[in-house]
C-alpha cells in the first residue's frame, strides 16, 4: 500500500537509512580500534551498496520481498572497502582519527537529511488525508 503511494522511493530511502546506520557502526568500530596494532580501517562503499540494494528491490516481487528481511538483504549487498591510505606510527594502524570523525559527522548529517525527507513525505500524505476528509 505505502509502496503504491510513493513508488519505490520510500523503500529506497529506508535502504539509505539502513546503509547509513551500518556505516556509522563501521566508522565507530574504526575509532574504537584506533590504538589496535595492525588494525586496518574499513568503510562502507555507500554508492555501491545502495546500487546493489536498489537493484535487488527493483527485481524483487511482493512475495519474495515479504520473505526477505531487510537486514539480511543489506548484509548480502554490503560493499566494504579497506582504507590503507594512511599508516600511523609504528603499529601500522591505518585509522586516522580526524578522518574517521569527519566521516562520522558527514554520515550523521546525511542520515538526518534522509530522515527529514521521509518525514516530509509522510506529512504530505497526512495533509492529503486530512484535507480529503474535510472535502465533500
Amino acid at each position: 500500500m505505502i509502496h503504491d503511494l510513493f513508488g519505490g522511493s520510500l523503500s529506497h530511502m529506508q535502504a539509505a537509512l539502513d546503509v547509513r546506520s551500518l556505516r556509522q557502526e563501521v566508522l565507530a568500530s574504526n575509532l574504537a580500534n584506533s590504538d589496535t596494532p595492525g588494525f586496518r580501517a574499513v568503510d562502507v562503499d555507500f554508492e555501491a551498496t545502495m546500487r546493489e540494494m536498489v537493484e535487488r528491490m527493483d527485481r524483487a516481487d511482493a512475495a519474495s520481498a515479504a520473505s526477505t528481511t531487510p537486514s539480511r538483504s543489506l548484509m548480502d549487498a554490503l560493499t566494504l572497502r579497506a582504507d590503507d591510505s594512511t599508516s600511523i606510527g609504528n603499529s601500522q594502524n591505518s585509522v586516522d582519527v580526524d578522518q574517521q570523525l569527519s566521516h562520522l559527522e558527514e554520515n550523521a548529517l546525511m542520515f538526518q537529511v534522509t530522515a527529514q525527507i521521509m518525514a516530509r513525505r509522510f506529512q504530505s500524505l497526512r495533509n492529503v488525508i486530512e484535507e480529503g476528509g474535510r472535502g465533500g
